[in-house]
């Protein structure tokens, strides 16, 4: 059993924060899930953010989320993470957190993330290790899955290694 020594807050700050955003930013996010990371996106960008998930319920949350809160730079888009519906590349920043381990095809998705992400730009992938991830020394992405348009800029392990956290850029 784990004993959580950190918020959910310090948590998507310190995400979001990895990622360099600037104002104007376009951002990405695939699997977006319920939007929790958008008010944290939010707070560095005025540009337009688009969160892709596959699922529709969550799309359903997410939309309350954006007229609740009335995020107008927020967009919704529905569709899987190793088949985007976007031109490449378009973003400056793109994130995918927390469902990478649940993809049919890790690499695929990263390949993808690799597209839409411009040239110079950063892009962020972070993902919970298990106990059974530990037991298996999965506490690092598979490296044959990283196109080799992407340098790591940085790795870590987030919260007494309950997290891994890439930051890559997509070579010019």
């Amino acid at each position: 059993m784990w004993t959580v020594k950190f918020t959910e807050k310090e948590f998507r700050e310190a995400v979001v924060s990895s990622m360099g955003i600037e104002p104007g930013d376009t951002v990405l996010e695939v699997s977006v899930g319920t939007g929790g990371n958008i008010p944290f996106f939010t707070k560095y960008t005025d540009g337009m953010i688009v969160g892709l998930d596959i699922t529709e319920s969550m799309h359903d949350i997410c939309r309350e989320k954006i007229e609740r809160f009335g995020w107008r730079n927020v967009r919704l888009v529905q569709g899987c993470a190793e088949y985007h519906p976007f031109k490449d590349p378009v973003f400056d920043r793109v994130l995918i957190g927390g469902s990478i381990n649940y993809f049919s095809s890790p690499k695929r998705a990263l390949e993808e993330m690799a597209r839409v992400v411009k040239p110079g730009s950063k892009a962020v992938v972070y993902e919970q290790i298990t106990a059974l991830d530990r037991m298996l020394g999965k506490t690092r992405l598979d490296e044959e899955w990283i196109p080799r348009q992407l340098e790591i800029v940085k790795f870590t392990h987030l919260f007494e290694g309950k997290f891994y956290l890439y930051v890559f850029e997509k070579k010019v």
